[in-house]
């Protein structure tokens, strides 16, 4: 399981379905009036891209539901002290890839990816 140290609080990665949920609210997409949620999917794609945002919301989504909370600030404040953004989408991507709740998204975004380059090619 995933771990960060934010300001003295543990922030454990657990992608629940109120996180997959939170996500989905962040990620919405409409289309002829009904919103449809795209977080999960919509947040591989930000983290291979080395997005700050894409962490900042995984680690705010990932706290949904829990006691101790860790503000947006203090994420950010983390991410420049330490020099991480790549680091970190890269463990949440690989995060991603292997929890229950979100192993089967990932491997269908991967297969389609595979899927359109060949198409490409």
């Amino acid at each position: 399981m995933l771990n960060y140290e934010i300001d003295n609080k543990v922030l454990e990665v657990v992608f629940t379905l109120d996180a997959i949920n939170a996500l989905d609210q962040i990620y919405a997409v409409e289309m002829h009036g009904i919103k449809f949620g795209f977080g999960v999917q919509h947040v591989l794609s930000d983290l291979e891209q080395g997005s700050p945002i894409a962490v900042a919301n995984v680690l705010q989504a990932v706290q949904v539901g829990k006691p101790t909370k860790v503000g947006k600030l203090s994420i950010e404040r983390f991410m420049i002290e330490n020099d991480n953004v790549e680091q970190l989408c890269s463990e949440l991507l690989e995060e991603i890839k292997k929890q229950p709740l979100t192993k089967t998204i990932a491997k269908k975004m991967e297969d389609q990816t595979a899927e359109a380059l060949q198409t490409i090619e």
